[in-house]
C-alpha cells in the first residue's frame, strides 16, 4: 500500500512497477543473493502454520498445476537453477500484455496519477487506455474446470 496523498512517492512506485514489468535484471550474482532469502521463505513454511496453508492451497488449486507444486517452486531448482533460465522464464510470461495494473484510492489530483502512468508504464506496455495505439494480443482465459467454483465445496 502507497500512501494517496504523497504523489511523490506514488510517483516512485510506479516508476518501480515499470521496472517489474520490463526492466529487470537477472544477472548471476543477484540471483545468488535471492536464492538465500527463497530458501529462507521455503523454510520458514514447513511449519505447522505452513503446512497448513499448503493443504488450503492445494484444496483451492485443485486441478490446476499448482495442486502439486506451489508457485515457490522446488528446493532443488531454487539452489540450482542458472539466472539464465530465470531471465527467459521472465522474458516469456512477464509480458505486458498479461499484466493489469490497478491503482485505488482518494487522490487529491486523478489527472496527476493518470500522468505517472502513462509516463512510466505506458513505455512498457506500449499503450495505456484511452491511447488511439493498438492493444496488445488477447490472451484466453484458460482457468482449471476445478477454479470455476459452479458448487460450493
Amino acid at each position: 500500500m502507497v500512501p494517496t496523498t504523497d504523489l511523490g512517492l506514488l510517483d516512485r512506485s510506479i516508476a518501480v512497477l515499470s521496472e517489474f514489468a520490463a526492466r529487470i535484471r537477472c544477472a548471476p550474482q543477484d540471483l545468488a543473493k535471492e536464492r538465500g532469502a527463497v530458501l529462507e521463505e521455503l523454510r520458514m513454511s514447513r511449519d505447522s502454520a505452513g503446512r497448513l496453508a499448503t493443504a488450503h492451497w492445494e484444496l483451492l488449486l485443485q486441478g490446476s498445476r499448482y495442486e502439486d507444486r506451489l508457485p515457490i517452486g522446488l528446493e532443488s531448482v531454487i539452489r540450482n537453477v542458472p539466472a539464465e533460465t530465470i531471465a527467459a522464464f521472465y522474458r516469456k510470461w512477464y509480458l505486458p500484455h498479461r499484466m493489469a495494473v490497478v491503482i485505488v484510492g482518494d487522490f487529491p489530483d486523478t489527472a496527476a496519477v493518470a500522468d505517472m502512468i502513462k509516463q512510466h508504464l505506458g513505455p512498457a506496455f506500449g499503450t495505456v487506455a484511452g491511447d488511439a495505439a493498438a492493444p496488445g494480443p488477447e490472451v484466453p482465459l484458460v482457468l482449471p474446470e476445478s477454479w470455476q467454483h459452479k458448487e460450493p465445496r
